[in-house]
């Protein structure tokens, strides 16, 4: 096998009989913000009864299992960091199956209350996840650099998440990163923040081509319809708000979509300075049609990373050194496979 699991320090990668599916998702970059946690079944050899609930062989018999960790590594990077929620026996097919939920996920599930003045966004949150969980499970830094942008442009948010309001970590963060164009995930086995980054174009920040000799199959490059908006609307107050369209985009697309901010939401632009460069930056992020595309690769590609950046070379759909963002990883566990989803990158 490929990978390592790890359960209760034992290393258990000779019994899996089956892997369950591991995706890493950033979907910010498309217009959603929204962050991802996972949950992972696993389904491992039993034939000793050592995953057995109770039986004079059995390792987690009288344990308390449920929260107890399981790590899985690949090539000596962990993939996959989360705890045991249920260990269902079949006796039969002398087979345990492990379910696992990603380790961020409880604290992601938590409800927030939480609020703040002229806040800079990658801050605000920074601040939500402190709340929640200490700083070894954050990446400080990322969040510290996503913010430098707005800092520099004096854009701030105010905020207010309240107990009635029964909002989750998870939920207030996505919140923040729709105005902010802030993408929120798990890299590394730490939370991680990144700032939007409009393509400069002449292949800048691309790393090497995608082509035939690394893809083992290529999907169908599509367009991304649903997530495209070429007016944005930005309110600071409840009756003032800021409105920028792309003029350009709406020529092309031959329709105006807008994409609205509440002035009265629980995040807001803090004032009309603000405002500008959130309607500006959300417009770089969702003006236009972006082409999609998945491919399945090896081992070239295993150790790619939500956020990397390639040029993109297939011939049979007229594609040379195009360029594209990873927005998903499907890493197959079982063999050298990975499969990728890309966005194209516009300038």
């Amino acid at each position: 096998m490929p990978s390592t699991v790890t359960l209760f320090d034992l290393d258990l990668t000779e019994r899996v009989i089956a892997w369950g599916q591991i995706e890493m998702i950033k979907t910010a970059q498309l217009g959603q913000g929204e962050m991802f946690t996972s949950e992972l079944v696993t389904v491992f050899e039993n034939v000793d009864g050592a995953l057995t609930k109770a039986g004079p062989t059995s390792l987690v018999g009288g344990v308390d299992w449920y929260g107890e960790n399981l790590t899985i590594q690949r090539d000596g990077i962990t993939i996959f960091d989360g705890l045991v929620t249920d260990i269902q026996n079949d006796e039969t097919a002398r087979s345990a199956t492990v379910v696992c939920e990603n380790i961020f996920k409880r604290p992601a599930d938590k409800i927030i209350v939480s609020s703040g003045q002229r806040v800079n966004p990658a801050q605000a949150m920074l601040a939500i996840l402190r709340s929640v969980m200490s700083d070894d499970l954050i990446n400080v830094g990322s969040f510290n650099s996503a913010g430098a942008r707005a800092l520099a442009a004096g854009a701030y948010i105010t905020y207010k998440f309240l107990d009635a309001d029964e909002v989750t970590v998870m939920a207030a963060l996505n919140e923040i990163a729709q105005l902010s164009s802030l993408a929120v995930y798990v890299r590394d086995g730490l939370f991680h923040a990144e700032v939007f980054r409009p393509y400069q174009g002449n292949s800048s920040d691309l790393r090497f081509p995608i082509t035939d000799a690394i893809v083992r199959q290529w999907g169908v490059l599509h367009w991304d319809t649903a997530n495209f908006f070429n007016q944005v609307r930005v309110g600071y107050t409840a009756d003032d708000y800021v409105l920028r369209t792309d003029s350009e985009s709406v020529r092309i697309n031959k329709t105006t979509r807008e994409l609205p901010f509440d002035g009265e939401a629980a995040v807001v632009s803090h004032d009309e300075n603000s405002a500008i460069y959130f309607c500006r930056t959300v417009l770089e992020r969702v003006s236009a049609q972006r082409a999609l595309l998945n491919v399945a690769a090896g081992v070239e590609l295993w150790n790619t990373k939500l956020g990397d950046r390639y040029p993109i070379t297939h011939a049979r759909q007229g594609l040379s050194s195009f360029p594209m963002e990873v927005v998903e990883v499907r890493p197959k566990l079982d063999r050298e496979d990975v499969e990728l989803s890309l966005a194209e990158l516009v300038e």
